[in-house]
């Protein structure tokens, strides 16, 4: 037992210190690949994205103070993306996306007004967004422009309710389902079901590709400077998210 259980000479312990949060993160292979596209093909809008959110029986400051407030709370919000010995990095700053107030006539051009403003991003410079809050002075829509490195369609419900939540003076509470705390017997069962459709798709083996293993890649990409609207109401939306959870798949993927 002494061998295995050597004695252990207290005074060559090291001191325990508090652990520091970081400030530097790297990218991970996802937002690798979009940093690398962007740097490519420089002029491209691909992974640009515009979210509309209309609001009413609020003030245009208290809308600013609560996307203020939203910015300061999350990471993604308030990060750089840096190049540093080799590696692409996520940074963290001190400082916020600008959130700019614009007072107009007829609240339908705002989406015409913020389309304006689409342009590619450099992600070697500031935070990738923009925020415009337009006005009326009756309602405000929010033009919330980004690049998809650091924002994506399955968080935008969860930006939705806290910008609720805090119009509505809650306090905003996470999801009923943590990942951090969840164990993999929690989530096998979720797995289990989104493998479900795969393996009765490709029950019979999976097809051979057609397409051919290289193609000259465009400069700026077919899709780049198109803008595609189109609008879901209430019912559709609760059927898409209904239909999202029986596949356990998330509602972008099930609209692809």
């Amino acid at each position: 037992m002494s061998l295995l259980n050597p004695p252990v000479d207290q005074t060559e312990l090291p001191e325990v210190s508090e652990k520091q949060a970081l400030t530097e993160y790297p990218l991970n292979p996802f937002e690798t690949g979009m940093y690398i596209e962007q740097k490519l093909h420089p002029e491209s809008m691909m992974y640009n994205v515009i979210g509309f959110y209309e609001i009413n029986g609020v003030s245009a400051e208290q809308v600013k103070t609560a996307l203020e407030e939203i910015f300061r709370s999350h990471e993604a919000f308030h990060s750089v993306y840096r190049e540093k010995n080799g590696a692409l990095l996520r940074v963290l700053t001190d400082e916020i996306p600008d959130i700019t107030i614009q007072h107009i006539d007829d609240i339908k051009t705002a989406r015409e007004l913020a389309n304006s403003l689409n342009k590619p991003y450099d992600l070697s410079g500031g935070i990738p967004v923009k925020a415009v809050i337009y006005t009326d002075g009756q309602s405000c829509i929010i033009a919330l422009l980004y690049h998809h490195i650091m924002y994506d369609g399955g968080s935008d419900l969860l930006f939705s309710r806290e910008l609720f939540a805090r119009l509505t003076g809650n306090t905003p509470v996470k999801d009923d389902f943590d990942l951090s705390s969840a164990s993999q017997q929690d989530c096998e069962p979720a797995f289990s079901k989104g493998f479900e459709k795969y393996q009765e798709m490709y029950a019979d083996g999976v097809p051979v590709t057609e397409l051919p293993l290289k193609i000259a890649r465009p400069k700026i990409h077919p899709d780049s400077d198109t803008n595609r609207f189109f609008a879901i109401n209430g019912d559709m939306l609760q059927n898409i998210k209904q239909t999202a959870r029986q596949k356990s798949v998330t509602k972008f993927e099930l609209m692809l």
